[in-house]
């Protein structure tokens, strides 16, 4: 996600002409996002170096799910794939949650409740 130097002010809170929509900066909200991601893709990489038995477990999961087509790949292959892949559906879903409530999702949500 990249942010431009505009700041994105929340609408959904009061409404455009009102003084309340200068508190709370959506920008904030994706910076968050952005951390929490990147500190998942960060965590991803790390497992991937060093080995871990959920790891080994996600690796003959997949096996034991994709079969055949995935006999000639490699471990760390395929666990490359599925971090990729994994990072992918979070992503997609954080843009459904984000359409569905208001430009937040669940996990903000959830913070400030």
């Amino acid at each position: 996600m990249e942010l431009t130097g505009q700041m994105v002010l929340n609408p959904m809170k009061t409404g455009f002409n009102s003084p309340e929509t200068l508190d709370e900066p959506v920008v904030e909200s994706a910076i968050d996002n952005e951390i929490y991601n990147r500190r998942k893709a960060f965590e991803s990489t790390f497992d991937n170096l060093f080995h871990t038995d959920k790891e080994e477990s996600q690796v003959q999961k997949a096996r034991a799910i994709l079969g055949d087509s995935v006999a000639n790949v490699p471990d760390e292959e395929l666990l490359v794939y599925l971090t990729e892949f994994q990072y992918l559906l979070d992503e997609w879903l954080d843009i459904y949650e984000k359409q569905l409530f208001n430009g937040k999702t669940l996990q903000q949500l959830e913070r400030e409740g």
